[in-house]
């Protein structure tokens, strides 16, 4: 998770310029500002901006620092806030360039680096966050909260290793807080090590009571370890304060269709359609119980919704739901055709999760007999094939309860 990465480290102090004591990587204080007379309109402006800024006025932030700027004096400085306030106001190009310029003009010190990683992780360049961070720590590896940020990337490339191994070096150097714990929850829960991502989890919410992610994500590994009636309870509570609230809404259907609840679960699905909760994981959902209750043409409507809604990688997911439940039907030619469809649609756009999802479901229809085995066997080859052929070097994910759906 990218945080506010200034919170702490961009200024040590933002009334004055004169208090700024950004150091460098060695530890110097390379770039400590002292003013001078001649440099009061300068400051001026600086303390104007700051102002802005806190009063969320980016946009004449942005004029003040630009204003200051066309001095030509303090120019590292004034670039940072400037890409912070750029960065606020989600013009990333811009945030980007003053954080590069600042790089440049001081290239050992580490805030510009982290700055940087900021603005790429709201422009979803998650490599350029990792490579900012690393920079940071070979500069100044005593900052956790660099550490932090890495394995932030970390967790999003799918590198739950190492994004454990900052996180816990982050905890060693002091960065003891209730969001470090929900990250290496989650580095935990990617390996698949559930009890650790629990402990987590709980220390998480020791830290902050009440935490929407500390609750949800706790639902969830409930769910991992076969505990629906715990997870239940964590959902619940989020949505006793939030009852709107998909994601929540969404994971306790799961959880109640797991514990063999399903008017309960069926429940919170229709809530979520009739608040309009345009979202093809709710129809997904909605498809599955359906399915799971032998109620085939509510099932098939509901997968309709799902595809209308759905975005081209998930329409794999959708096309394969879509041939399981035909198989139920007994209409094998047809769900012949949705596996193939879906199997291209996977070739195309690389979605291996919604293939193993595929793969899972169609092992699990133990319903088929006779020759409906025979070619539920065949379309498990072709994709089985498939996925050797896309991804020969990884292992399935088979934790479907990192998912929202069913």
């Amino acid at each position: 998770m990218l945080r506010a990465l200034l919170r702490k480290s961009l200024l040590c102090g933002v009334a004055s310029l004169s208090v700024i004591c950004c150091t460098a990587g060695d530890g110097s204080q390379a770039d400590t500002v002292t003013l001078t007379a001649d440099d009061a309109e300068v400051e001026q402006l600086y303390e104007r901006g700051v102002l802005y800024a806190k009063q969320k006025e980016f946009s004449k932030a942005v004029d003040a620092f630009t204003e200051a700027l066309s001095h030509g004096r303090y120019t590292f400085e004034l670039l940072l806030m400037r890409s912070r306030s750029y960065l606020e106001l989600k013009q990333y190009e811009s945030a980007l360039a003053d954080a590069s310029s600042a790089i440049y003009l001081r290239p050992r010190n580490p805030i510009g680096y982290m700055l940087r990683a900021a603005v790429y992780g709201r422009m979803d360049h998650v490599n350029g966050v990792v490579a900012d961070a690393t920079r940071a720590i070979q500069l100044n590896p005593t900052v956790g909260e660099y550490y932090v940020t890495r394995a932030a990337g970390y967790l999003r490339l799918g590198e739950p290793e190492k994004a454990l191994n900052d996180l816990t070096a982050a905890l060693s150097l002091g960065e003891n807080n209730s969001d470090v714990y929900l990250d290496r929850g989650l580095a935990w829960k990617q390996l698949g090590r559930y009890e650790e991502a629990l402990k987590d989890y709980s220390k998480s919410l020791e830290l902050e009571p009440g935490s929407y992610l500390g609750l949800l994500r706790r639902g969830i590994v409930y769910r991992c370890l076969g505990q629906p009636r715990k997870a239940i309870g964590e959902f619940s509570a989020i949505l006793a304060h939030n009852s709107p609230d998909l994601e929540a809404r969404l994971q306790r259907a799961a959880a109640y269709t797991e514990a063999e609840d399903f008017s309960a679960a069926l429940s919170d699905l229709r809530y979520g359609i009739e608040h309009d909760f345009r979202d093809p994981y709710m129809y997904l959902n909605l498809a599955y119980l359906y399915y799971r209750r032998n109620g085939i043409d509510e099932a098939l409507a509901a997968n309709n919704s799902a595809m209308s809604l759905s975005n081209e990688p998930m329409r794999a997911a959708v096309l394969f739901q879509k041939g399981l439940i035909l198989f139920k039907q007994g209409n094998e030619e047809e769900a012949r055709k949705a596996y193939e469809e879906g199997r291209q649609m996977v070739v195309k756009t690389g979605a291996i999760s919604g293939l193993d999802d595929g793969i899972d479901d169609l092992r699990l229809a133990a319903d088929l007999n006779g020759r409906g085995k025979d070619v539920v066997r065949q379309v498990l080859d072709d994709l089985e094939e498939t996925r050797t052929m896309l991804a020969p070097q990884t292992k399935p994910n088979r934790a479907r309860c990192f998912k929202l759906r069913l």
